[in-house]
């Protein structure tokens, strides 16, 4: 005799609304636990809040970024800084610049942070997920270490995701506009999120999406970095030879460290979350998540651990996912055997 299914005690619409309470309860908690100020502050989080002080007093953000680098990197700055790739986009340092002081930007870093969750739930088969991607942004953007709190909220790849989870999530509901849109909101915090408007090109040529939003964003994209480099370029010294893209890496642990950026256990942890992810996706043929999870592969040429943060919280869900997805069929096939 077979035993009816258990109906689940909580449907999709209950979970989603269990988690948005949970993202809402640790974004309040955030807000509640930060200081005003930091104990201490990253070099970049140190370098932007400099400048958006001085845009604040009425300077364009190349002059303040550019009296910002001579402040944080004094003599060194010639072998640093003098790239345009030394330069980040101002998408971020405008919206900054709007707010009364650093307090504000926090506050907004924690909403959007929640945000991310939010998407992130609705995204996912199991929307309790989403929990996990505010609570890793927020402990990155205000981070207790050593008995004192550390600011680095201003790191812009932090703010780049928000936009990708929103992106992804328009996609999944094919709102193609919304979705181009976003994805060119994250480029423009981020330029090492391109592949993954590069990779919306590619699925409208394929015509598995509209191509006109893909196009426009791309373009859009495009001539805003032509636009970016004109405005960047007066500010690079001539005489100074650029650094070189690739730096002396240590392999396989340059990949290894971005693969686990800031997760406990990292080197451990991060490179499984990362292969369950790949498998996840490109599994579903899921090509617009799977781009995301590309970037710990330019470990092979450059050193950027920190670049994590636009993969880990990426990987951990779709890794998480693979793992009880795997569990339940367990689960099926076991059931089914009895």
């Amino acid at each position: 005799m077979n035993t009816p299914a258990a109906t689940p005690r909580f449907g999709r619409r209950e979970m989603e609304v269990v988690a948005t309470i949970s993202i809402v309860l640790v974004c309040a908690f955030y807000v509640w636990l930060a200081p005003a100020e930091a104990d201490a502050e990253m070099i970049d989080h140190g370098l932007f809040r400099i400048t958006v002080q001085s845009m604040r007093e009425g300077a364009d953000y190349y002059s303040s970024y550019d009296a910002a680098l001579n402040i944080v990197y004094g003599p060194t700055r010639a072998g640093v800084t003098e790239t345009i790739r030394g330069f980040r986009w101002p998408t971020t340092f405008l919206v900054w610049q709007l707010l009364p002081n650093d307090q504000y930007v926090w506050w907004l870093f924690v909403g959007l942070s929640g945000l991310a969750g939010i998407a992130a739930s609705r995204l996912l088969t199991r929307p309790a997920l989403g929990v996990l991607v505010t609570v890793y942004l927020l402990s990155i953007g205000m981070l207790m270490e050593g008995g004192r709190w550390t600011a680095q909220f201003m790191t812009t790849e932090l703010w780049a995701v928000p936009p990708l989870f929103g992106s992804l999530l328009m996609a999944r509901r094919q709102r193609w506009w919304l979705a181009a849109g976003l994805a060119l909101l994250a480029v423009l915090i981020r330029e090492l999120v391109a592949p993954f408007l590069v990779v919306g090109v590619g699925l409208a040529l394929l015509g598995r999406a509209p191509r006109a939003p893909w196009f426009t964003a791309f373009g859009l994209a495009a001539a805003a970095y032509a636009l970016h480099v004109a405005l960047a370029l007066p500010y690079i010294d001539p005489n100074v030879v650029q650094n070189p893209i690739v730096d002396d890496v240590d392999l396989p642990w340059t990949i290894i460290e971005m693969m686990g950026f800031a997760l406990p256990a990292g080197v451990v942890i991060g490179p499984v979350l990362w292969a369950l992810a790949v498998w996840h996706t490109v599994g579903q043929r899921w090509w617009l998540e799977a781009s995301l999870l590309a970037l710990p592969l330019v470990g092979v040429i450059i050193d950027r651990p920190y670049w994590g943060i636009l993969v880990v919280p990426f990987a951990a869900v779709w890794g998480l996912e693979r793992i009880f997805d795997v569990i339940a069929s367990r689960r099926t096939l076991i059931a089914a055997r009895r």
